[in-house]
């Protein structure tokens, strides 16, 4: 086909144009690249949260409180909760219901002297079989009353002197890391110790939470009835509604990856404009001189278009192979209200086919005009400049 051959002779004449190819390179690749990074962060974040829902469980908070390290619960409270309808049971009698307590931890990163915070989750003997996807991985089980952690696997790659046999230091207390844990989601950034212990540490006598285990949908309704006609300074929250609601709501990345993507992809179309609009200057006698030869329309249409389509698809595969390079397997940390998340940053294929097309899809809309121009190009006027 016509419109081939001179797409072949156009992209010869790229090594004569490359500081606007550059530009365009650059341009493309720069917004991909954040588009990729901000998308991955948002979709790692709600995968991580969704990692930890269970259906069967469900959250008592303080009442109003949004966020566990907002909420109080007193030991009355508590007492009064395992009173309740709803509630299984564990293999041992207990009711499944674990009290929790959230502190945090200030330890050096693995990479370099910079302090940094670790949630330390205090959680009660029944805890463990309330959450069984806490597996220990290393080391063994810290016994209730001592002062001992187990140290999420994430925590143990990010942060040093948390491996086995490290002290750490909380409220003045020298602590012993005697296990890792894992759990598949981002309660692996966390650091766990006996709450009993550790409110003690805290000179405190509350819990902010309570993580409860329920058998059936009717259950979760009884347990909601209860506490509303019993216990009305508390309320239940299901666990998966709970983090859908944390997802959306940290730092509103969801938010800020839509309107990023908008912004980044309206000024890429500028920036496709303006370089393939020097490209047909540059090209202006080479464009007339095809035209006077009997070429027309689409046949000079398209190698503006196919241009900008081949280095938009080669700066957005380049963007993205750096970013998934530097960053895939590395671990995030958000700060959420008196507690911090941390979870492993993953883009997913189906976000990277979404990239790649925004990308050519600015590339294609960009050069619309400037292919436009091209097309209906004077030959009389170019040959006028030989």
């Amino acid at each position: 086909m016509n419109w081939i051959r001179l797409t072949v002779i156009a992209l010869q004449g790229i090594p004569q144009r490359l500081g606007s190819t550059f530009v365009l390179f650059i341009g493309i690749a720069g917004f991909i690249g954040i588009l990729v990074g901000v998308a991955g962060m948002s979709q790692s974040l709600s995968a991580t949260f969704n990692a930890a829902s269970n259906y069967n469980r469900a959250l008592v908070l303080a009442k109003g409180a949004l966020y566990e390290g907002s909420s109080y619960l007193s030991r009355e409270q508590i007492a009064q909760l395992y009173q309740a309808p709803g509630i299984s049971r564990t293999e041992n009698g207990q009711v499944a219901a674990s009290p929790e307590l959230l502190g945090t931890v200030n330890v050096r990163l693995s990479d370099d002297d910079v302090l940094s915070g670790v949630v330390v989750r205090g959680i009660a003997s029944s805890g463990f079989a309330v959450r069984p996807e806490i597996e220990l991985s290393e080391g063994r089980w810290a016994t209730p009353g001592l002062f001992e952690l187990l140290v999420g696997r994430r925590t143990r790659e990010q942060f040093a002197e948390l491996d086995l046999g490290d002290e750490v230091l909380i409220r003045n207390t020298t602590w012993r890391v005697v296990g890792i844990y894992e759990t598949g989601d981002f309660h692996e950034g966390e650091v766990i110790a006996d709450a009993e212990t550790l409110m003690s540490v805290y000179e405190q006598n509350y819990y902010n939470s309570a993580l409860v285990h329920l058998d059936s949908e009717a259950d979760f309704e009884a347990l909601g009835n209860w506490i509303e006609e019993n216990a009305r300074t508390v309320e239940l929250v299901h666990e998966p509604e709970y983090y859908r609601s944390l997802s959306e709501g940290v730092s509103g990345l969801r938010t800020i990856a839509l309107s990023t993507g908008f912004i980044m992809a309206l000024g890429g179309v500028f920036c496709v404009l303006g370089v393939m609009y020097s490209t047909v200057e540059a090209r202006h006698n080479e464009i007339a001189i095809q035209k006077a030869l009997g070429f027309r329309g689409a046949m000079l249409f398209m190698p503006i278009v196919a241009e900008a389509v081949l280095i938009a698809a080669i700066a957005a595969a380049t963007a993205i192979g750096a970013v998934v390079a530097v960053f895939q397997g590395g671990f995030v940390t958000i700060g959420l209200d008196a507690a911090s998340v941390t979870y492993e940053f993953a883009v997913q294929p189906d976000t990277l086919l979404v990239c790649v097309l925004v990308a050519l899809g600015v590339a294609v809309v960009g050069a619309i005009v400037p292919a436009v121009q091209a097309a209906r190009l004077s030959p009389s006027d170019a040959l006028r400049t030989l």
